[in-house]
């Protein structure tokens, strides 16, 4: 049996450590993602039981934004307060959960989030182009 050299046994820490590290990270982010699709569904319903309109929803962002930004700190702007709201309408919390375990982060959903409204914009447009074609052609 061979003896462990100080050098394996390093590494060998080292690797314990990193994991646990990527791990912790891991559910940090996935803790975030939910947090943040429970702050856009507690908006939505306070917005919908309160009858909300959009330009007093905008006022109302502004103030939640300002209360919780001098309560608890940053990360609370209007516009990522829109996107949690957004982020709740968009994504069912089974699927972030599990997109959370292939490494995907609030900085990812934000970008990706426009992109794919728009994707959906331009596949509605094409579908309704293609059933005007469609009902053109048997009209004849």
């Amino acid at each position: 049996m061979e003896l462990m050299t100080k050098e394996i046994l390093i590494e060998q820490i080292q690797t314990v450590l990193f994991e646990s590290r990527k791990n912790v990270a891991k559910e940090v982010n996935t803790q975030l993602l939910q947090a943040y699709w429970n702050i856009g569904r507690l908006i939505i319903e306070y917005e919908q039981d309160n009858n909300i309109r959009a330009e007093y929803g905008k006022q109302t962002l502004k103030e939640i934004s300002k209360t919780l930004t001098k309560k608890i700190g940053r990360g609370f702007s209007v516009s990522n307060l829109q996107f949690m709201r957004r982020f709740f309408q968009k994504y069912k919390m089974e699927q972030i959960q599990q997109t959370a375990s292939v490494k995907l982060s609030w900085s990812h959903y934000v970008l990706y989030m426009p992109k794919r409204e728009q994707l959906i914009a331009q596949v509605e447009a094409v579908l309704e182009k293609q059933k005007a074609i469609e009902s053109n052609s048997t009209g004849i």
